[in-house]
């Protein structure tokens, strides 16, 4: 469930820039990125862990 809540935000970045025309400056950009590198790492860290055998 996480991980779902930022496609809500990503689903109205995408037309706001492509069909609203707003300003996408390099701060905007930078955030992003940053935003979906740490999703990346905890979604990673998760499908990691799912893959360890459980202690008996």
């Amino acid at each position: 469930m996480g991980l779902l809540q930022y496609v809500g935000p990503m689903i109205q970045f995408g037309p706001a820039v492509l069909v609203f025309g707003e300003t996408l400056r390099a701060a905007h950009l930078v955030t992003f990125g940053l935003i979906w590198a740490g999703c990346a790492v905890y979604g990673w860290d998760s499908w990691r862990r799912s893959r360890e055998p459980v202690p008996a």
